[in-house]
């Protein structure tokens, strides 16, 4: 039967119009995409609340984003916060190991022992730590760290000279300083003695030594009673020791001072709100600088084998209204090389 030409033309287009209707069909099949990799999971543990650790938090992020990171991609973060007590660390490093993360970042000695008595095998990032990990026995050496735990220190060989230089520079007349510890050992066997001695001798201070804990149980002391011995004694001012005990009292420790006329300079301008003078490493830098280290982990290197890195940034600030309630004029010299003035 002779269809007619236009019969035959429509035909033929409905033959050819099937014919790509299949082979589109065929093409749209969608292609599996290749495997990706698992993303790391990193700890973090904060000694203090969210709120407080966000511009930490955010610095770390930014240094692994720096190092071609995408959170949620290659690399998930997750922060536990101790609401600054020391009890918590046991059971939130367990919620880390379980299953075990490929790394965990800390800020405080406590927080690297109590991942080490969990975990054997757990690298371990400083960001800061301790300002004397050799002599606190965290790692073997700076070069050579050992063990699990590598990153960055909260402190630098000239460190204790500096401070005392600073204090000597604003208080007129010094002769005679104090070092308040605050760790759960006798003052006379902090290792940060040695190098506060050593520097006082240097500048031509004699050295007193107190503690915030009494010397049998490690409880806390009567602060009060400490302050006064340091009158007695003839302090001229002091060198506080950070500690979760000192963080958690400093109004306590500032109104104190203020009262005793005892100026101070304490280690991070954390404390800034407490002391008349604090001089130590930029903290945002160090969890910055301390993505370096997560990410080489990443990549295979055994904390044991990556050098642990100095500070090299520092914060100097000076709180005008504490210097004021003390009666000292702090020297044009030495606001010149403030970071921040506290008015």
């Amino acid at each position: 039967m002779d269809l007619g030409p236009w019969s035959r033309r429509r035909l033929l287009r409905g033959s050819l119009a099937l014919a790509g209707a299949t082979l589109l069909e065929g093409c749209a099949t969608p292609l599996l995409p290749p495997p990706q990799a698992r993303a790391a999971r990193v700890g973090i543990l904060f000694y203090s609340t969210a709120t407080a650790s966000a511009p930490q938090l955010d610095a770390l992020r930014g240094g692994l984003r720096d190092r071609g990171y995408v959170e949620g991609r290659e690399i998930v973060l997750e922060p536990r916060f101790t609401e600054g007590q020391t009890e918590p660390y046991p059971e939130l490093v367990a919620e880390l190991v379980r299953p075990a993360v490929s790394a965990i970042v800390v800020q405080e000695p406590t927080a690297v022992r109590a991942v080490r008595q969990a975990s054997g095998t757990i690298p371990i990032v400083m960001a800061g730590g301790s300002e004397i990990p050799v002599e606190r026995g965290l790692i073997a050496s700076l070069a050579r760290p050992g063990g699990t735990v590598t990153g960055m220190t909260a402190g630098t060989p000239d460190l204790p000279a500096k401070r005392l230089q600073l204090l000597r520079d604003v208080v007129p007349h010094l002769s005679r300083v104090a070092f308040i510890g605050a760790e759960a050992e006798p003052i006379e066997v902090n290792p940060k003695v040695g190098g506060l001695t050593a520097a006082a001798q240097a500048l031509g201070l004699q050295l007193h030594l107190a503690s915030l804990r009494t010397p049998n149980d490690f409880a806390p002391n009567d602060f009060e009673a400490v302050f006064t011995a340091m009158t007695r004694n003839q302090v001229g001012a002091f060198v506080m020791d950070s500690s979760p005990l000192a963080i958690n009292n400093r109004p306590q420790l500032s109104e104190l001072a203020i009262r005793h006329r005892l100026p101070s300079i304490w280690g991070s301008s954390a404390f800034k709100d407490a002391a008349l003078l604090t001089y130590g490493p930029n903290i945002l830098d160090l969890w910055r600088r301390a993505a370096t280290h997560v990410d080489k982990i990443q990549q295979g290197s055994r904390p044991a084998d990556l050098p642990v890195e100095l500070p090299t940034a520092f914060d100097f600030t000076v709180n005008s209204q504490i210097a004021r309630a003390l009666g000292l004029t702090i020297p044009a010299s030495i606001l010149q090389q403030a970071t921040e003035i506290i008015q």
